[in-house]
């Protein structure tokens, strides 16, 4: 009999914390938001946000078609100035070279705070062309539409009070991280650009499965449960180092669990053996890189004159370590863990056997 009164308790504790808490403790936002530009990122901040209860939101863009897509989410301001004069946080979510157009005849009050999304835009540069006195700069992704994004942020003239509900603001749409703004180019190309790397890796499974003429359902629902479960299990396996701030033993760590899977010829070697001598990690890290790098261009060519900003040409960028991928010598990604040298995989022997062999009968 106790044993079935400690299941019933069970049960109910397990109903209550996945459905009843939240509902209980969830407060709805009430603070007022207002969106300057209605584009994907605008869109995807918007829907979560609506999503968790917010309803005090206003939007405006000069684009009908924009605008009139978000009309689900926020109230349809008439201008610019409509949202400035309605919200406490404003997000700006225009492009960059759109930013001196849409400041020019602006009036922002002391007490509002802009919470700017535009790449390669710094806060010096947002000062001088809002005027305004506090501002936000902050790098989200496209995960913003399912509350999944890291949110790295950095911001000028705001309260102790402001930084709470700051917080909770960039929190709607995913994990807020305060960073030094020397950082932001970095993780423009890690946040903002790596989502499409991913997707493009996602690509190859499913591409992989349709050779194989697996069941498309299959092979997309089996790609979605590989890259979330490794989400998952990489940050339980990752959350003991991370207080401690060390590169050396998150790579060790993760080198480990991709050691853990590979068995001596099986099939999980044979995949990683063909990675690792394509150069996969490297590949991975000059695509970042490459990212990275046209921020920091984008920033350079942003220039303000005279309360106007001026974009010029940004240099033509050269992907780092191009040669790395076709030259078998050059270090690779794995070196970063002190891996061991790649062994052929079984194949690669076969092959490598075959040739020679071909060679004496020529």
């Amino acid at each position: 009999m106790q044993k079935f009164f400690r299941y019933i308790i069970l049960y109910v504790d397990t109903i209550y914390d996945r459905y009843i808490k939240e509902f209980i403790h969830k407060k709805p936002m009430k603070t007022k938001l207002g969106f300057i530009g209605t584009g994907n990122m605008a869109k995807a901040i918007l829907s979560i946000a609506k999503q968790k209860g917010c309803k005090n939101i206003v939007a405006f863009d000069t684009n009908a078609e924009n605008l009139k897509s978000v009309n689900a989410y926020a109230k349809t301001a008439s201008d610019n100035q409509s949202v400035i004069n309605y919200a406490k946080y404003i997000f700006v979510c225009v492009k960059p070279n759109q930013a001196a157009s849409v400041f020019a005849n602006l009036d922002i009050p002391e007490d509002k705070v802009l919470i700017s999304v535009m790449a390669g835009v710094s806060i010096d540069k947002l000062s001088t062309l809002s005027k305004a006195k506090k501002i936000v700069r902050v790098m989200p992704n496209l995960h913003a539409s399912v509350g999944m994004s890291f949110n790295a942020y950095n911001f000028i003239g705001i309260t102790d009070k402001e930084r709470g509900e700051l917080f909770d603001v960039i929190n709607l749409f995913g994990l807020p991280r305060a960073i030094d703004e020397k950082h932001m180019d970095a993780i423009t190309g890690l946040v903002g650009s790596s989502p499409a790397f991913i997707y493009k890796f996602a690509i190859g499974l499913i591409g992989a499965a349709k050779l194989e003429g697996v069941p498309p359902e299959c092979a997309i629902m089996a790609t979605l449960g590989v890259l979330g479960g490794a989400s998952m299990h990489l940050a339980a396996e990752l959350n003991e180092i991370l207080p401690k701030k060390n590169y050396e033993e998150a790579l060790a760590k993760i080198d480990n669990i991709i050691k853990s899977i590979c068995s001596e010829g099986g099939t999980t070697i044979e995949g990683v053996n063909y990675l690792t001598a394509h150069h996969f990690e490297t590949v991975v890290q000059n695509a970042t890189i490459s990212s990275i790098t046209k921020s920091k261009d984008m920033s350079s060519a942003f220039k303000v004159e005279g309360g106007a900003s001026i974009t010029t040409t940004a240099p033509t960028t050269t992907e780092p370590a191009k040669d790395a991928v076709a030259n078998p010598t050059a270090p690779v990604a794995t070196d970063l863990v002190g891996s061991a040298p790649v062994t052929k995989s079984a194949k690669d022997e076969k092959d490598s056997k075959k040739e020679k062999k071909d060679k004496k009968k020529k």
